[in-house]
């Protein structure tokens, strides 16, 4: 069967008549850069259903898929005709109108593809609509009602489609939305479905993890999205395969409100936690040693330190000097030989008789604004000169895309325009 992209399936009332349209609801991506959120507690290997989940793995293995026992693949419209017939009451496919929310995938690799449909349990099939499943505001009403959601795997083999295994998802009450992708960039596999629902505290989404020739998972994930929690999903260390960077806020003695990341790297098989850092503590940790290193005059020891690696070669490159880049990258352009704009700093060297630099004490986790070199904030701090005199310049501090290397935070160049003076 020639690979379809994730469409909709449309019964009308001449059932000669069907249709196929994209949908807005199934999303066919290589990879996902999604942001989630989740408790570390609720982000593993869901040992507890694997019965469930793997009900018809025996069934499914021994299943003849070699390439000589395939006849042509009926057509996709067939193949939905047949389903339709198959699904069981009180399962209810779920629609979008009359339209059926499917996607295809070749899970066992033997050149054509299962087909999956999503439904619930429910004895009316009228809750099956998306405009109602996906209602947000249903998540308030006293007597919402809350489903069982499965997701269903049928062959085309033979000439015969058959019901593969169903996958259980628990019981939700409000849909938003499935999407498929590969967590090995460029490959189709392992494979993700991922089916995503609303929750009071934000959104949850459920990793159905694929890989060749099982056509039932050898993983399921759950990743909530809560204010208490916050996840990424990218490659962080360009291996080719996605890892999870989950945001936990907590209190640790000590500190108060920290934010601790957990990298969660695939092993192969599951999603092991592979190492693990905090942000208010090493902030803090980052601004005092940046202190220490201007203080005691050991300027190469801060550079190296501080300030970002592949900002600092093109200044370099361009010839700047030690001092141009402490000056840059501290945010004192302006208040170095301004050319009489501002009398006072005329001739003045900014980095000269300092007496003290005060960082303000990092309290919760300031990072919110994001680029593709990761998290960005920018910090107002104090410089006291020897004759009394106080700056009040900004550093560009960032926690880079990949926390756990050898810089987790950098200073990076700060834009004049950004820069802000006080006596």
């Amino acid at each position: 069967m020639k690979k379809e992209n994730p469409v909709q399936y449309e019964e009308t009332a001449d059932d000669s008549e069907k249709i196929h349209k994209n949908t807005g609801i199934i999303n066919n991506s290589e990879n996902s850069d999604q942001s989630n959120t989740g408790n570390e507690s609720n982000i593993n290997d869901n040992e507890e259903n694997k019965s469930d989940l793997f009900e018809n793995e025996e069934k499914i293995q021994n299943t003849d898929y070699t390439s000589s026992s395939l006849s042509h693949p009926l057509s996709i419209n067939v193949v939905l005709d047949r389903i339709i017939n198959l699904i069981e009451f009180p399962e209810q496919p779920v629609k979008n109108n009359n339209t059926i929310l499917y996607l295809v995938h070749d899970f066992n690799a033997d050149g054509v593809d299962e087909v999956c449909v999503l439904g619930i349990e429910s004895e009316n099939k009228d809750d099956a609509r998306i405009k109602y499943l996906s209602d947000f505001s249903r998540l308030f009403t006293p007597q919402k009602k809350i489903f069982p959601f499965f997701l269903n795997i049928y062959s085309n083999n033979q000439g015969v489609v058959q019901k593969l295994v169903r996958l259980e998802l628990g019981q939700h009450a409000v849909f938003e939305s499935i999407n498929q992708f590969s967590l090995n960039k460029g490959k189709l596999d392992p494979y993700v479905i991922s089916i995503n629902f609303y929750t009071k505290e934000g959104t949850i989404q459920n990793w159905l993890i694929f890989k060749h020739p099982r056509v039932s998972p050898i993983s399921q994930l759950l990743l909530p999205d809560t204010y208490a929690s916050k996840a990424i999903v990218e490659d962080i260390n360009s291996d080719g395969f996605i890892d999870i960077i989950l945001f936990e806020r907590g209190m640790e003695e000590g500190i108060g409100c920290e934010t601790f990341i957990t990298w969660k790297k695939w092993d192969g098989r599951k999603f092991i936690d592979y190492k693990t850092t905090n942000i208010v503590r090493n902030l803090n940790n980052f601004l005092y040693t940046i202190r220490e290193l201007s203080l005691s005059g050991k300027l190469s020891d801060l550079i190296f330190f501080s300030f970002d690696p592949d900002a600092r070669k093109e200044f370099e490159k361009m010839g700047y000097s030690q001092q141009e880049l402490l000056i840059h990258f501290l945010g004192l352009t302006k208040y170095h030989n301004s050319g009489g704009e501002q009398d006072e700093f005329v001739d003045f060297n900014p980095l000269e008789n300092i007496n003290d630099i005060i960082f303000p004490e990092i309290l919760d986790n300031p990072f919110f604004i994001r680029d593709e070199k990761g998290f960005y904030v920018k910090l107002s701090f104090r410089i006291i000169y020897s004759d009394g005199v106080s700056l009040i310049p900004k550093v560009l501090i960032y926690m880079l895309k990949n926390p756990f290397g050898v810089h987790q935070f950098v200073l990076c160049p700060v834009p004049v325009d950004t820069e802000e003076s006080s006596n």
